[in-house]
C-alpha cells in the first residue's frame, strides 16, 4: 500500500472523514521534517490548477488535531504529525504530551511521558484538576550541541 493509502487507512481508522485537504495536510506533514504553521501548509498546497482558502487549511487541521493526529506546538504557532496516534495520548482526552524543540534546528522530539508521578498527579495532590497539558520545552538537540 502507498503512503496515501496509509494515511486514509489512518484518517478512517481515527474516524476522520477522508477529504482531499484533510488528506494533503497530513501528507504534508507527515513528510515534513519540521513543523509547518497554517499559512506554509496553505502555500504549499497551492497549484495553478487550485486556489486554497486559508479556512480549508484551518477547518482541516483542527479536526486532524481533534482526532490527535497532528499536533499544535503552541509557542510555534505551528503543527507537527503525530507518529504515536495509537497511543492515544491525545491532551484533549486527558493524555499528557510533552515536546523538545530544537531553537537552532527546529527539529521537534514528542517525549513519552516524561514525568513521573506525572504532572497531573502532583496538580491533583496541590487541588487543581486539570483538563489536559502540552509541555514545551526549548533548547539545542544533540546534533546542534556539537
Amino acid at each position: 500500500m502507498d503512503k496515501i493509502g496509509r494515511l486514509q487507512n489512518v484518517l478512517e481508522q481515527h474516524g476522520v472523514r477522508v477529504t482531499e485537504p484533510r488528506l494533503s495536510v497530513l501528507d504534508l506533514l507527515a513528510r515534513s521534517e519540521s513543523p509547518l504553521r497554517a499559512y506554509d501548509i496553505l502555500e504549499k498546497m497551492k497549484t495553478p490548477e487550485r486556489e486554497v482558502n486559508p479556512p480549508t487549511v484551518y477547518r482541516a487541521l483542527a479536526s486532524l488535531e481533534e482526532a490527535g493526529l497532528v499536533h499544535r506546538l503552541e509557542s510555534l504557532n505551528a503543527y507537527i504529525f503525530c507518529h504515536d496516534h495509537n497511543k492515544g495520548h491525545n491532551p484533549k482526552d486527558g493524555g499528557e504530551l510533552f515536546f523538545a524543540i530544537c531553537d537552532e534546528c527546529g527539529k521537534v522530539e514528542e517525549v513519552e511521558r516524561a514525568f513521573s508521578p506525572s504532572l497531573t498527579e502532583i496538580l491533583r495532590k496541590q487541588g487543581f484538576e486539570p483538563s489536559h497539558h502540552v509541555l514545551e520545552v526549548h533548547g539545542h538537540c544533540v546534533n546542534c550541541q556539537k
